[in-house]
């Protein structure tokens, strides 16, 4: 007896194909921020602290695709600032946290020909912290 080669149709709906990258898992942006950072990633743990609510905010889908540790550190130091800073109650804070190119959040005066942010200005966005 032959066995039954014939396709298998079920009305199941399959998941939907991933586009480009995700963020990486979280021990790895542990382990990069750690390496980074003047406390060895210290803060990373404190669930009160804005470099806690600035990794959280880097695993969201406002941050996939970004394949260099160079743009996620400038933008977890981003969003570090503005959690730490109370961002929340600044006067603007157009495009801060989405997944627009930093150089096109609020204040950011000019980006190099590498995407990164070389002047930053905030002066009168009620700062505070």
């Amino acid at each position: 007896q032959q066995p039954n080669v014939a396709p298998i149709i079920t009305n199941q709906p399959t998941a939907a194909p991933i586009q480009g990258a995700t963020v990486p898992p979280r021990d790895v942006l542990v382990d990069l921020l750690s390496r980074s950072v003047p406390d060895g990633g210290a803060t990373l743990s404190d669930v009160n602290s804005p470099q806690f609510a600035a990794m959280q905010w880097i695993r969201t889908a406002n941050n996939q695709g970004i394949f260099s540790d160079a743009r996620f550190l400038e933008r977890y130091a981003l969003a570090t600032l503005y959690f730490g800073s109370k961002g929340e109650e600044w006067i603007t804070s157009r495009l801060w946290l989405s997944a627009a190119s930093e150089c096109s959040w609020f204040g950011v005066i000019e980006c190099d020909e590498e995407g990164r942010i070389t002047h930053l200005d905030l002066r009168e966005n009620l700062v505070g912290g």
